[in-house]
């Protein structure tokens, strides 16, 4: 095509072309300023490209520009102030690059913005106030710059639209009342840095669905008024300062669908009317006393996790009455007597791990029928009896941790059916007879620990065609003969 031609080409682009959408392609490039003569662009996006240098100053010239998503490139240097004329523009996203300095005041006066997304860049100074006089905005998201300081500002009470704040890891030093009583978000809330009480208000935020609180400085009992929060789904509150118990109300939110208190300053019992919460699929906690049976009725119930508490008795057989089970963890505990022999109506159950408690019996049979089961973990507890033959049926099983108990007998046979084991765990029992050939058909072994028992016999050559093997401990038998 001669010169011309090209060029009428390049102008009736510049006339029709309104989207433009390049992603997922590395460019290795720096921002390809003859897009910027398209006037009638409406959409650019050009993420995951590996663009480098600086954002062009001209990029304000698009005037009728919609959508700019420049996210996941290498850009450097400072957010232009030019983006503030784009009037029309409802989505900027410029998250996932190397933009430095400050967020400019300008972009204030994009009045239709509804999504503003800058984390993980390098950006400092404050958050200018001129962004929370954008009514339409919906998301903000300006986590991972660490440079961000200052406060929270009172002005956020003016976006009235948004439903989805992320902050986490910024500079910020702020109250979490005042976010809280100035901000009625809609939806969903992330921040970080934040100290003070969580205030009764909360209860007033009656479309609240997430309220994600970890790593803060939240002090304080958890108040009551989340019970008033029927559309909460998710609370996470790991790793804060909260104390006190967990409200009996709680059990009022019926849409719950996961709840994370695992704070080792939260005290008290589980209250029963968590039991009430039948949408719940995953619940991680602190708390004293015994696990209640009453969980049970939460039907949904996928995950459980309750580890590191106090919890005393033993586990309730009609938590293995819930078809959905997934995962099992209750380490270090203070749990005794054995495992349910109903613990085999769990066939979905992936992650059984019961480390550190003081279970005692024998491993059930019945673990056979967890034909999903991955991770078998029963260590330092003091279970007695042979290592069960039927975990052979087990064929998903990549991990078996079954160090420190009482396990007497030889290592069954049976265990060279599970071709996906990666790691085979049985030192510090009362193991007898040598090491099985078998081990050779587990070629994707890297852990293999059979120290501190009573094994004898020669170590098998077959071994040494376990080429995926990285750790093998022996120690402490009464092996005789030459290492292979």
């Amino acid at each position: 095509m001669d010169s011309p031609n090209l060029n009428a080409l390049m102008l009736i682009c510049e006339r029709k072309t309104k989207k433009i959408n390049i992603t997922f392609i590395h460019l290795f490039t720096t921002f390809p300023t003859q897009f910027l003569s398209f006037n009638f662009l409406t959409n650019l996006v050009l993420s995951y490209g590996n663009l480098t240098g600086e954002i062009p100053s001209s990029i304000g010239n698009l005037s009728s520009l919609v959508s700019l998503d420049l996210s996941y490139n290498t850009l450097t240097e400072r957010i232009p102030p030019e983006i503030g004329k784009l009037s029309q523009l409802q989505l900027l996203s410029l998250s996932s690059n190397s933009l430095q300095n400050g967020i400019p005041t300008e972009i204030g006066n994009c009045s239709k913005l509804q999504q503003l997304l800058l984390f993980t860049n390098h950006l400092s100074g404050r958050i200018p106030l001129e962004l929370w006089q954008l009514r339409a905005l919906k998301i903000f998201r300006a986590g991972e710059n660490t440079g961000i300081n200052g406060e929270i500002p009172m002005q956020i009470s003016q976006c009235k639209e948004l439903f989805f704040l992320v902050l986490q890891r910024l500079g910020f030093q702020r109250r979490f009342h005042v976010v809280l009583e100035s901000s009625r978000i809609s939806g969903n809330l992330y921040a970080a840095n934040l100290t003070g009480e969580l205030p009764r208000e909360i209860g007033d935020c009656s479309a609240l669905e997430e309220l994600s609180m970890s790593q803060n400085n939240i002090s304080g009992e958890i108040p009551s008024e989340l019970s008033l929060l029927k559309n909460l789904k998710y609370v996470y509150r790991w790793q804060n300062k909260l104390s006190g118990s967990i409200p009996e109300s709680l059990g009022n939110c019926s849409g719950l669908i996961e709840i994370n208190f695992s704070l080792k300053t939260v005290t008290g019992e589980i209250p029963p009317s968590l039991a009430d919460l039948s949408a719940l699929e995953k619940l991680f906690l602190s708390f004293h006393g015994s696990i209640p049976s009453e969980l049970a009725n939460c039907k949904k119930l996928q995950s459980l996790d309750l580890s590191h508490n106090y919890l005393t008795e033993s586990i309730p057989k009609s938590l293995f009455n819930l078809n959905n089970f997934t995962d099992l963890v209750l380490i270090s505990n203070e749990l005794y007597e054995g495992i349910p022999f109903a613990i085999g109506n769990c066939t979905s159950l992936t992650r059984l791990i019961l480390d550190s408690n003081m279970l005692s019996g024998q491993i059930p049979s019945e673990i056979a029928q967890l034909q999903s089961l991955s991770s078998l973990r029963l260590l330092r507890n003091q279970f007695t009896g042979e290592v069960p033959k039927e975990i052979g049926n087990c064929t998903q099983l990549k991990i078996v941790y079954l160090q420190e108990n009482k396990l007497q007998g030889t290592i069954p046979s049976e265990l060279s059916l599970l071709k996906n084991l990666t790691k085979l765990v049985l030192g510090q029992n009362k193991l007898s007879g040598s090491i099985p050939t078998f081990l050779r058909n587990c070629s994707g072994l890297t852990v293999t620990d059979f120290s501190k028992n009573s094994l004898t016999g020669e170590i098998p050559p077959s071994l040494t065609n376990l080429s995926a093997l990285q750790d093998l401990l022996l120690s402490d038998n009464n092996f005789y003969g030459k290492i292979p």
